[in-house]
């Protein structure tokens, strides 16, 4: 790998160690999921492009929820040959926290609109937040 300094907060505590090593050593956490993209753009010399996939990244010895809009594209001789693979990476995960957070909020905003009680507004507020584990691990709810 080599890399420039906008690569570094994405590589984080694997940096400077990264530079030069082969990508599946740095990456091992995630290469079930970028190894076979990256393969590909190898054997067929056609790059590829991801929105917002969810990577879970191992950082501080703790996997976490970060989100990456890449693209790898082929590096080639002028035989055609696929020498190498250039990664345009961006994390997302910020955005993509609070583009699903937002409509979390207006999901039980909506769901509370129709209801006529404090306890069905209740039931429904937390109904909605059930459904998002990741965003919403626990839910208090109090009535005064």
């Amino acid at each position: 790998m080599l890399y420039n300094d906008a690569y570094i907060p994405i590589l984080g505590n694997r940096h400077p160690a990264a530079l030069g090593q082969r990508s599946e050593r740095v990456w091992w956490d995630i290469w079930d999921s970028i190894g076979p993209l990256i393969a590909s753009v190898i054997a067929t010399g056609k790059a590829v492009w991801v929105d917002d996939l969810l990577l879970p990244v191992i950082t501080g010895g703790r996997r976490g929820q970060r989100y990456f809009t890449f693209s790898y594209s082929p590096l080639m001789r002028d035989t055609g040959v696929v020498y190498g693979v250039m990664a345009t990476v961006s994390e997302t995960t910020e955005r993509v926290l609070s583009t699903r957070r937002l409509n979390l909020l207006n999901a039980v905003a909506a769901a509370v609109m129709d209801t006529r009680t404090i306890d069905d507004a209740v039931a429904a507020a937390v109904a909605m937040c059930a459904d998002q584990p990741d965003d919403l691990p626990f839910v208090a709810a109090y009535v005064g």
